[in-house]
């Protein structure tokens, strides 16, 4: 997570990903993660997100270690929410709570609800991702039903 580097493993064989922008796309325990530019406070990067949510925009998590001057913490990783809309590059959300007001504003009490009877922490992006996924339910259900 560090040196964003992904290993792969063919049989007895380790393998780092030396061409990441070749294989774009790698699938771990059917988590989806994409080698992507992606926009951070106005500064172009490349990396892997974990692809959390394909709707009319896309939804990404990124992961990160944070350091100190003595040792990395490895058993506490950090993650932050970038979105995709149409014809441009991930950019880096103000917060999961944000991106629901602007994407799902018609849902605003079915997510907090949702997201208090299952005890959610919008912060983990497993728990993120289950409230996506909910959300997109009702906005598909409400189409469905005009």
């Amino acid at each position: 997570m560090k040196t964003d580097v992904m290993e792969c493993k063919i049989g007895t064989q380790h393998s780092v990903i030396k061409s990441p922008e070749k294989l774009k796309e790698i699938t771990i325990n059917g988590e989806c993660y994409e080698y992507k530019k992606y926009l951070v406070k106005k500064d172009t990067t490349s990396g892997y997100l974990q692809k959390l949510y394909g709707g009319g925009q896309k939804i990404y998590a990124r992961y990160y270690i944070l350091s100190t001057k003595s040792k990395l913490d490895f058993k506490k990783p950090k993650s932050y929410y970038l979105v995709q809309t149409k014809g441009e590059i991930p950019r880096k959300l103000n917060s999961a709570n944000h991106l629901i007001s602007k994407y799902f504003k018609s849902f605003l009490k079915e997510a907090k609800k949702f997201e208090r009877n299952n005890q959610l922490d919008l912060n983990r992006p497993q728990d993120f991702k289950r409230l996506l996924a909910y959300l997109d339910h009702l906005s598909i259900d409400a189409v469905a039903s005009r």
